[in-house]
């Protein structure tokens, strides 16, 4: 979303600037463990901080919203419940994406384990 002159709006800008660091936090760790190729850490991380920050959007904007205790109007609650479906469509379309990407970061990491093992028996 942006405001009228064309930028980013700041909500906007905060989810990207939390999937961020979520992402960065996550790359360190798997530095540290030598975990995955180092090609696939970025993407791997940063679909798991896209998953985690649409889940807290989820629970920390969402929820309060449909659980407030007001009497809703019949068009109004199902207009909500379509919200939520989408929302939930696109946490599953982002749960689909990391499980591809970290599908093929596991066949990379076999292939590497391989490798290293093939080499270690070669002496």
């Amino acid at each position: 979303m942006t405001d009228d002159n064309g930028t980013p709006e700041e909500h906007e800008t905060v989810l990207r600037s939390e999937e961020a660091t979520v992402t960065a936090i996550l790359q360190s760790k798997m530095v540290a463990s030598d975990a995955l190729r180092e090609t696939d850490r970025q993407v791997v991380a940063y679909r798991i901080a896209e998953i985690m920050v649409g889940a807290k959007e989820l629970y920390t904007k969402e929820l309060p919203r449909i659980a407030a205790d007001r009497a809703p109007e019949e068009e109004d609650f199902f207009s909500e419940l379509a919200g939520l479906r989408m929302s939930f469509l696109h946490l599953r379309d982002l749960i689909t994406e990391f499980d591809e990407a970290f599908m093929i970061a596991m066949s990379n990491q076999r292939e590497d384990d391989d490798e290293t093992a093939d080499s270690g028996t070669a002496d």
